[in-house]
């Protein structure tokens, strides 16, 4: 990206994004374009921002190229940084290797450690693969030994080569459902989790009566825009196609293209949805999925999502507990006990393997819920 591309997109995102404009930067790997670049894009956002704003950098990366320089710098502006790591060495070199062959996790581990060194705010994307959905208490432990507590999970499915067929190394859907039973199993199990898992905590929020913060799961799409190198705008980065290029900010005002009814016809095309969603008893919780797993093995985005069987397979998993940890939050929210049943309640800790059962069942914990925590 050019510094006159930047300059406009900042120039003009600031005045469109109200008192909090948010820029994630992502790639490919975006630490290759060098260090220089971002201190133009800080010091562009002081110049162009308008009094009192508070901007806000996300940056996602690889990590194979932080170091201590880098996090100084992301820890003086404090940006938050995405980090991709998949776990255990073996899990992640399976797929995460360099130009010469070698697995990029010890790289990884440095920069993470370089991070830490420099109190830098990070997280952790861990894309679930092949090698390692069948392996959910590990990832688990290892993200919690690590002291690595905030992780979002990707399940890896992409497209074939052969039309409405996902390629080879994609997981199914019926691996995926039992990835996020057992994953879910192990993050309920004690209060508060041990890690916090970014698609368990929203679901929670919605049990909790919040609105759904996940694009993924959102009603409609349109959160965000992509803006390429050379200044070409797109309604998605997973649509970053022709169909769904919205402008050029080169040629064009950053706040005309994103009203544009084009940017609007795709963030409303998730509502497009076949019958069996709109009958769906999950359909509140999941709004059919992401578009891009919509099309994986269809040809029209109105049918259900790649991953519909793990989705419902989750949610008749979890409802029982997301309901009695959501009634749990509220109730601390408002500075109230948990309640229980029959005048017990429960403020700061699982009632005592003796007391009643919150869930109401007249049974003793022991004998009920206590298991299914």
């Amino acid at each position: 990206m050019t510094t006159g591309v930047l300059q406009k997109l900042i120039g003009e995102y600031v005045h469109l994004a109200g008192p909090n404009p948010v820029f994630a930067w992502q790639g490919g790997e975006p630490a290759l374009r060098g260090l220089d670049f971002y201190r133009e894009a800080v010091q562009l956002q002081q110049r162009l921002g308008l009094p009192g704003q508070v901007v806000g950098n996300g940056f996602q990366t690889n990590g194979t190229l932080l170091d201590d320089e880098w996090a100084e710098f992301f820890a003086g502006y404090r940006f938050l940084v995405g980090v991709s790591l998949d776990g255990p060495k073996e899990f992640h070199d399976a797929h995460r290797r360099g130009a010469d062959g070698e697995g990029s996790w010890e790289r990884v581990i440095r920069g993470i450690q370089s991070l830490r060194r420099h109190g830098v705010e990070f997280n952790v994307l861990c894309m679930v693969t092949q090698e390692s959905v069948r392996y959910p208490e590990r990832l688990f432990r290892f993200f919690a030994d690590e002291d690595l507590r905030y992780v979002q999970f990707i399940p890896l499915a992409e497209p074939g080569t052969k039309p409405l067929q996902p390629a080879a190394f994609s997981i199914r859907p019926e691996e995926y459902g039992e990835f996020l039973c057992r994953l879910f199993d192990q993050w309920a199990s004690e209060w508060p989790p041990a890690l916090h898992i970014r698609d368990f905590e929203e679901f929670l929020t919605i049990y909790a009566g919040r609105p759904q913060v996940c694009c993924t799961f959102q009603e409609t799409c349109g959160a965000y825009c992509v803006v390429e190198h050379n200044g070409d705008v797109y309604a998605c980065d997973f649509m970053v196609e022709p169909r769904w290029k919205i402008g050029n900010l080169v040629g064009q005002p950053l706040g005309e293209i994103l009203s544009s009814p084009l940017f609007a016809e795709f963030a409303a095309q998730k509502t497009r949805l076949g019958e069996q969603c709109k009958i769906c008893k999950w359909l509140q919780l999941c709004h059919g999925g992401c578009p891009k797993h919509r099309l994986i093995a269809a040809p029209t985005v109105a049918a259900p999502s790649y991953f519909c069987e793990a989705y419902q397979q989750f949610f008749r998993h979890s409802r029982r507990r997301y309901k009695r940890m959501a009634e749990r939050l509220v109730s601390q929210a408002a500075g109230r006990p948990w309640p229980g049943v029959n005048g017990a309640s429960y403020r700061d800790k699982a009632p005592h393997r003796n007391d009643p059962c919150p869930c109401g069942s007249g049974r003793k914990y022991k004998h009920c819920c206590m298991g299914r925590r």
